[in-house]
C-alpha cells in the first residue's frame, strides 16, 4: 500500500519540477545569463524583493502528502530525498549536507525545512544550512568534521596571533559593554 502512495508523491515532485517561473521581468531584462556574476547579483536583488514563502507553496507540494519518516523503509526515505533534492534544485534551493550523508537521513531534515519560509530566486542558488555550527548541537552526527576544523583553524588562527604579539580574544572573551 505505502509504495504505491510512494509512485504517487514521486509523480506529483516530478510534476512539479516541469513548472517554470517566470523571473521578474524588470530586473532580468538586460542581464546576460551566461555572466555568473551579473545572475549571482540579480538573483541577490530579485531574493530581497521576494517575500519569504513556504518550501510547500513554491513546490507545489504540501507538507501532509509527505509521509512520516517512521512509516517508511530505508530505502522509501532515500528514494523521497533524492526526489526532493532535484525538486529544490529546480527551485534553486540548495540543502547542504555533508559529502557521504546517507540519503536516507536526509528524508527527515527536508522534513523539517519544508515549512520553512524562504525568497523564490528564478536564477542562482539559495542555500539551506541545517548546521549552527555548534558541534555539540551538530545535526549530522559523526558524520560532518566541519564544526571540528573551524575550532581548528580558530585556534591555529589565534595561536598565530599570540606567536607574532597581537592578541584577537574569542568573542566569549570580550567584556561587556
Amino acid at each position: 500500500m505505502m509504495d504505491r502512495y510512494i509512485e504517487q508523491i514521486i509523480s506529483d515532485i516530478r510534476l512539479s519540477r516541469t513548472y517554470i517561473k517566470p523571473p521578474i521581468t524588470e530586473l532580468w531584462e538586460s542581464v546576460d545569463i551566461n555572466n555568473p556574476n551579473e545572475v549571482e547579483d540579480i538573483a541577490y536583488i530579485e531574493s530581497g524583493m521576494a517575500n519569504p514563502v513556504q518550501l510547500s507553496e513554491i513546490t507545489g507540494i504540501e507538507t501532509e502528502t509527505l509521509p512520516v519518516e517512521e512509516a517508511l523503509s530505508s530505502i522509501q526515505k532515500a528514494l523521497l530525498a533524492n526526489e526532493l533534492l532535484a525538486l529544490l534544485h529546480h527551485y534553486n534551493f540548495y540543502p547542504n549536507f555533508p559529502e557521504g550523508y546517507p540519503d536516507e537521513l536526509k528524508y527527515a531534515h527536508l522534513l523539517m525545512i519544508w515549512d520553512n519560509k524562504y525568497s523564490p530566486v528564478s536564477f542562482g542558488e539559495t542555500q539551506i544550512e541545517f548546521c549552527d555550527f555548534d558541534s555539540k548541537n551538530c545535526p549530522f552526527g559523526g558524520y560532518c568534521d566541519t564544526c571540528a576544523e573551524m575550532e581548528q583553524e580558530l585556534l591555529n588562527s589565534r595561536k598565530a596571533d599570540k606567536d607574532d604579539g597581537s592578541f584577537t580574544p574569542f568573542p566569549d572573551e570580550l567584556l561587556p559593554f
